[in-house]
């Protein structure tokens, strides 16, 4: 089992855990030309609009993922039934760069909007930037970068909020001044834990983060309420986490934050074809001078921007 703080840890960093793929999906092809010109075509295809029994209307899907004539998007819907007769949603962007400089102006053509909702969560947003570069030896470089913008900060405070509102009603003596400390040593726990297992690549046991809270939390009850007792304050943990836990990011995503939510259902693929010799790239897969970048889940830059590299030799 899952010890608590573990649990607050892992639902924050692997967030896409508690969500399946593939009901959305991405298809972002490229064509550079040696003159640093070229094409962009998106198409995102979708089986359902909502998910499951999560259900949302089609112009709020449309809105939550930036699928507006503004933006250049074909609006004309194309409906097919496949074999097993599941009829899927198309959307296509087409977009002509006429330059080398044309392409840093696509930035933004993927724009997931975590909710629509004025307050705390309007600037969760999904975003990407792109460069294109060509230097005087002669080659072509090329580099999008994938952004989610303070969805870690917002999974961290919903976490942290969550666990220390139900420690309130089992222990209803805290003091609001009680609960913000928690909070704030909760939040400071998962954040340094997402950074060592996530950047240091460190593993923490699963212990430390039980025992640390334990004694964080037993410490200020035996320091500021003496009387009290915490003889079961760790079953109490266990059980909190248990029984709503695993649970409720899932739950809380559906109702603060949808697009975030429908983004953990949507995968995308990235495919470019260069004007030469690719020379250098992080591409998932690389076949003579086309590239192929494959995410499963849009929640793929949620701890740290993904850059996609490439670099090719275009000759005289």
């Amino acid at each position: 089992m899952r010890t608590p703080i573990k649990a607050l840890t892992v639902i924050g960093i692997a967030l896409g855990l508690l969500l399946t793929s593939g009901c959305k999906h991405y298809e972002v092809e490229m064509a550079l030309n040696k003159d640093g010109s070229g094409t962009r075509v998106i198409e995102l295809r979708a089986s359902t609009i909502g998910e499951d029994d999560f259900e949302i209307e089609l112009d709020d899907f449309m809105a939550l993922f930036g699928l507006t004539e503004k933006r250049g998007w074909n609006l004309k819907r194309e409906v097919k039934t496949l074999q097993d007769e599941t009829e899927v949603t198309f959307f296509k962007l087409d977009i002509e760069a006429k330059s080398i400089s044309s392409w840093q102006t696509m930035s933004g053509d993927l724009d997931v909007r975590g909710t629509l909702e004025k307050g705390p969560f309007e600037d969760v947003r999904f975003h990407n930037d792109i460069e294109v570069t060509r230097s005087e030896g002669n080659t072509i470089t090329y580099r999008e970068t994938l952004t989610w913008n303070k969805l870690k900060e917002k999974v961290v405070d919903l976490e942290s909020s969550f666990f220390t509102e139900r420690l309130a009603d089992e222990y209803r003596f805290l003091s609001d001044g009680d609960l913000s400390d928690i909070r704030n040593f909760l939040a400071g726990m998962i954040t340094v834990a997402w950074y060592a297992e996530e950047v240091a690549e460190e593993k923490m046991k699963d212990e430390l983060y039980t025992q640390a809270a334990r004694d964080y939390i037993a410490y200020l009850i035996e320091e500021r309420h003496p009387r009290r007792d915490t003889s079961g304050l760790g079953e109490t943990l266990d059980r909190i986490m248990k029984e709503e836990g695993e649970e409720y990011l899932d739950r809380i995503l559906k109702e603060k934050l949808p697009g975030v939510y429908l983004a953990g259902h949507t995968s995308i693929t990235f495919t470019i074809t260069m004007p030469g010799k690719i020379v250098d790239s992080n591409a998932t897969s690389v076949e003579g001078n086309t590239a192929i970048w494959k995410h499963d889940l849009m929640l793929a830059p949620l701890n740290h921007p993904v850059e996609l590299y490439i670099k090719s030799e275009i000759g005289d």
